[in-house]
């Protein structure tokens, strides 16, 4: 009815102004044609047959595919101030002199992306056998249990290529002791958060770049992952370990904005 009544309104204007301005004959008949075909066409462009064709096509178009949360544990995408001293204190007043004389944030960091993109692959396939050794059994096994819920296009978002991974920092560290163990055992926990942007290596060898405001843009929003892995390795005086993940969580930013 609005439609209906705009189109009136343009179309009574138009003929009052013409029929004042221009008085002859032969010309009145020129608008008259004019008009009665702008009439057809405003009447096509706004009849509900043309609309409802317009929403079908918008519906019918495919729905993209988004990588649900791995993990119920809350997703961390940022960084904290007070976190970040208390890390900065931990692994060059604690761990360092006392504990891992070689330790270096840094080369760590670098090491969980190789990690990263090693588990998030074999995930990716269901090959958990191959990560075994790497990824705590309790933690593999509710994350197997989560995938097998996904769909083929889904499992595909898990892997995470390294070279697609463009910020990396240590959310949390932790040292955790034992003193009522004989063995006296202590363990250091490192919680790492990774941003990743699909694709973005073969942009760079474009020699490309996202935009800062990349996280606003939906082309964008959708090539975007966060990954959440928490690595531990036992610092027992005698024991001999290496760093291991229990904790995985994979989520897209653009999902905990809706």
């Amino acid at each position: 009815m609005l439609l209906k009544g705009f189109q009136q309104t343009i179309l009574q204007r138009n003929s009052n102004y013409l029929s004042v301005v221009i008085r002859s004959k032969s010309t009145k008949s020129i608008i008259s044609n004019c008009l009665a075909r702008r009439t057809k066409l405003l009447r096509r462009i706004t009849s509900s047959q043309s609309i409802l064709q317009c929403r079908k096509n918008h519906n019918d178009a495919p729905n993209e595919v988004r990588l649900p949360a791995l993990t119920d544990d809350a997703p961390v995408m940022w960084p904290s101030f007070f976190k970040t001293l208390s890390n900065f204190i931990q692994c060059n007043f604690v761990i360092k002199p006392y504990m891992d004389n070689d330790f270096n944030l840094p080369d760590f960091l670098d090491g969980t992306k190789q990690a990263l993109s090693v588990v998030s692959s074999a995930l990716a396939r269901e090959d958990y056998d191959s990560i075994q050794d790497l990824v705590d059994k309790e933690t593999l096994a509710k994350i197997k249990q989560k995938i097998s819920t996904l769909t083929a296009e889904q499992k595909q978002l898990i892997e995470i290529h390294k070279d697609d991974v463009y910020l990396t920092f240590p959310y949390q560290v932790g040292i955790m002791f034992d003193n009522d163990d004989k063995a006296n055992q202590r363990f250091v926990e490192i919680m790492v958060i990774f941003h990743s942007l699909r694709g973005l290596k073969r942009m760079r060898a474009e020699n490309k770049e996202p935009p800062l405001n990349m996280g606003l843009l939906p082309e964008y929003q959708k090539l975007m992952f966060i990954c959440n892995y928490r690595f531990i390795r036992e610092y027992t005086k005698g024991v001999e370990s290496s760093w291991t993940v229990n904790l995985i969580n994979h989520f897209m930013p653009v999902n905990l904005s809706k």
